[in-house]
């Protein structure tokens, strides 16, 4: 079937990867790290058009076998009376239509400013290029822990038929991580260069001081900036270094530095020990001596 290109986006003599369960059999793929964690293990499989039919029923039968479990899953919590958040939120999510104004806020975590500029963007995004982006936020992920393989199913079930020029960008506020899915047309329009770094640096440099808010936006920005043409305004600075750090512009010590600084932090202490052993025995002695 031809070889598989950097990130997946070779789609040499027809051949497509494809995750296992996605809902469109050529169209579905991550644009960043999933490709590279597949290499790691994650199971990847590829698809020409003149392969037989039968694997594309195949993967269907899965999808079928893997939303029965999820409706299951859902029933038993309810008849046991143990309400799971997580799990309401995920089939929350999965049950509504695609939003119109490509914000779902089920974490609740997004200002009105934030929302508002948001609807603005995408609005914009897909009127100036045909690109869709849709925003989903969720505070945990339970069912599907992978917010990859979420965000598959999220695609797949918002846009069974026409995905290729659609994204999903998944924001999961308790892991602080987010995933980025997308069809084939949204590939060859945005590198998973981008994507990666996005999900690299933009997300845990910013979430990891909860300012989600400002995670996506800067995150959708710079994916504005590609589909438009323009310059990348790049990730985010991490704030806060070390006085060390800033004067000497390295975040470690070396090893004469510990050795140098050793001798002076023994000295310390030993002092300190002698005081609380000599103080003591001064006043004990002091006292007596009156007496």
């Amino acid at each position: 079937c031809g070889g598989r290109g950097v990130k997946g986006y070779s789609r040499d003599n027809g051949c497509v990867p494809v995750r296992v369960l996605s809902n469109s059999v050529a169209s579905t793929k991550s644009l960043s790290r999933k490709v590279s964690r597949s290499v790691s293990g994650r199971k990847v499989i590829t698809l020409c058009a003149a392969e037989d039919s039968n694997k594309r029923n195949i993967l269907e039968d899965a999808k079928k076998v893997a939303t029965g479990a999820l409706a299951t899953l859902s029933v038993a919590a309810a008849l046991t009376g143990a309400p799971n958040m997580a799990l309401a939120s995920e089939f929350d999510i999965l049950g509504s239509a695609a939003p119109k104004d490509h914000v779902f806020d089920d974490a609740g975590v997004l200002s009105l400013t934030t929302l508002r500029q948001l609807r603005s963007q995408l609005t914009g995004i897909e009127l100036a290029t045909g690109k869709s982006i849709d925003v989903v936020t969720i505070r945990k992920l339970s069912v599907q822990p992978d917010p990859y393989d979420f965000a598959d199913t999220i695609l797949s079930r918002w846009y069974p038929n026409d995905d290729t020029n659609r994204a999903v960008f998944l924001l999961s506020t308790t892991g602080k991580e987010a995933a980025v899915m997308a069809g084939v047309g949204f590939q060859e329009a945005v590198s998973g260069d981008l994507v990666d770094s996005i999900e690299t640096e933009n997300i845990p440099i910013l979430t990891e001081e909860d300012k989600f808010n400002e995670a996506i936006v800067s995150s959708i920005t710079r994916i504005e900036a590609e589909l438009l043409g323009r310059k990348d305004p790049g990730p985010p600075k991490r704030e806060g270094i070390s006085r060390y750090e800033a004067s000497t512009g390295k975040n470690y010590r070396t090893k004469e530095e510990t050795e140098s600084k050793k001798g002076v932090f023994t000295n310390v202490v030993v002092g300190l020990l002698l005081i609380s052993f000599i103080a003591p025995m001064a006043q004990f002695f002091a006292y007596t001596a009156k007496r």
